[in-house]
């Protein structure tokens, strides 16, 4: 017969089933082997956990609309606008940053030459659009893809613009510097004039 201790009397449940209850209990609020002592500290842990994709997520768009942005503002400042004080701030000092125009030319360098040497050609519309973002594993490289539409004077004629362009941005000391660009016409249109400059 089993022994009913003086404590559960009134419930007729046995002392070694309470003991199992109680060891039990025991095992869920102490979790100190995981560093947990108690199952409030497991559910803000299982919360935190639940979370962070959600903060990640929310974070790679931030990241995303921040590379799109930099890579508009680029365009306005070395395609359009031929700003180099401003296109400095987008480089990395001492560090050549090329690109590949969509009218065929060789492999230039952003350099003062390049901003200061006058082009053939004005711009009329210039219209960026249909951006991806793809950032490497380590957080450090980033490519922006994208097209442009628009339109340019060129010998006294309107000429319809439609490219694709590729950026490759990287991060210097937390800041997102340009590194390279490749342009080209997309199928059935064309890009700046040969003889731009």
């Amino acid at each position: 017969m089993e022994d009913i201790s003086e404590n559960n009397k009134t419930t007729g449940k046995s002392s070694s089933l309470s003991s199992e209850r109680k060891t039990w209990n025991k095992d869920i609020e102490d979790f100190s082997y995981l560093g947990l002592y108690n199952i409030n500290t497991m559910k803000k842990l299982l919360h935190v956990l639940l979370l962070l994709p959600v903060i990640t997520f929310g974070q790679t768009e931030k990241l995303k609309e921040t590379l799109i942005k930099k890579s508009i503002e680029w365009t306005q400042v070395a395609s359009t606008g031929r700003n180099y004080e401003e296109a400095k701030k987008f480089l990395i000092p001492n560090i050549y940053s090329s690109t590949f125009s969509s009218n065929g030319t060789r492999l230039r360098i952003y350099d003062e030459k390049y901003f200061s040497s006058p082009v053939k050609y004005k711009w009329v519309s210039f219209e960026t659009n249909n951006h991806t973002v793809q950032v490497s594993p380590n957080g450090y490289t980033a490519v922006v893809t994208f097209n442009v539409d628009g339109s340019y004077i060129f010998e006294g004629n309107k000429i319809p613009y439609a490219v694709r362009a590729s950026f490759v941005w990287t991060k210097v000391n937390g800041v997102w510097k340009k590194i390279h660009s490749h342009w080209s016409p997309r199928k059935g249109a064309v890009g700046i004039p040969t003889k731009d400059r």
